[in-house]
């Protein structure tokens, strides 16, 4: 809550100590981003994820990934999710049953997350999920959660390669089979066209060199189905 000079870190000022649970405002729009990375081994563990704004914050999220999402190089066989709250007495719940009370800027972490699983609030928090692969000193994600409402049935991944491929983890939250398309200039699939069909509650992840053939790097694709679901892209999926 302290106003910050322009060059605060010329001038005899206190330093800043971000700890993870700091209230910033600005009088004009601003835009965040929270990065971290261990001492060691250092930036090969380096992830970031967006800052959202309060008023962005939801009541309902619901896990697109867990410990059971398939991964050749086992990117997700640790998913942790880090829920922080906005406001004091925030009631967050697993699945229905309840696992913590927060206030303004505390925190909890859930091990262990599995797809599908859904955090509810009585009052807006935000939801940051970590995946990785346990005892890898490179292999380490981070993703930003939106509200569950706010899901849609059409994204476009601006960018794909095939050097170090981009694999899209899809998920679908409904009560039935959802066919999925996908499109865009610059990439075919080996059985046109390019569709795929996701089971229920669970999730499905096509790769490039094998389920998307790029004609050249950094090619967007938009996928598109008839219902909401969710689209993780993750880049360099083999390793």
């Amino acid at each position: 809550n302290s106003a910050i000079p322009e060059n605060y870190e010329n001038d005899n000022f206190p330093p800043f100590k971000v700890d993870g649970s700091d209230r910033v405002q600005a009088s004009l729009p601003i835009a965040m981003t929270r990065t971290a990375f261990p001492s060691s081994p250092g930036a090969l563990m380096a992830g970031a994820v967006e800052v959202f704004n309060t008023a962005s914050w939801g009541n309902n999220f619901v896990s697109p990934i867990g410990i059971n999402t398939g991964s050749e190089t086992l990117g997700h066989e640790s998913v942790v999710t880090y829920i922080m709250a906005g406001q004091n007495k925030t009631e967050v719940k697993r699945n229905g049953n309840f696992i913590a009370t927060l206030d303004a800027g505390e925190s909890f972490v859930v091990k262990d997350t599995v797809l599908g699983d859904s955090f509810t609030s009585n009052k807006a928090i935000q939801v940051d999920i970590l995946a990785g692969d346990v005892s890898s000193r490179y292999e380490l994600r981070w993703l930003a959660q939106i509200p569950r409402e706010k899901w849609g049935n059409t994204y476009l991944s601006p960018v794909g390669e095939s050097t170090g491929p981009t694999a899209y983890v899809i998920y679908n939250p409904n009560p039935t089979l959802l066919e999925v398309q996908y499109d865009g200039a610059g990439f075919s699939c080996p059985e046109p066209p390019c569709k795929t069909t996701v089971q229920s509650k669970d999730d499905l992840v096509l790769v490039i060199n094998s389920d998307i053939i790029l004609s050249g790097d950094y090619t967007g694709i938009k996928f598109t189905a008839s219902d909401d679901f969710y689209v993780y892209a993750e880049v360099d999926a083999d390793g």
